[in-house]
């Protein structure tokens, strides 16, 4: 009996790659002993634009708090309240 064959959308992949380097942004973070608030969390994890989360890494090295990242992410990318 064949297996089934299941075809992920490409908006599942593209979440885990985000997920992904939201958690290097952290993961730097963490390394240089610079807290991440909650609501910071909140606003990077839900950005999905792999591109500003490239961008977040890159900066994490740099700032600091982890404050100083949510200036270049962008308003559309925050949690809806």
């Amino acid at each position: 009996m064949a297996g089934a064959t299941y075809h992920f959308p490409s908006q599942m992949r593209l979440q885990g790659r985000a997920e992904m380097a939201a958690n290097s942004v952290f993961t730097v973070l963490k390394r240089r002993g610079i807290p991440v608030s909650e609501g910071v969390r909140e606003r990077i994890s839900a950005c999905r634009d792999e591109a500003v989360l490239s961008g977040l890494v890159d900066r994490a090295f740099d700032v600091r708090s982890a404050e100083e990242l949510l200036e270049d992410l962008p308003k559309g990318d925050a949690p809806a309240r």
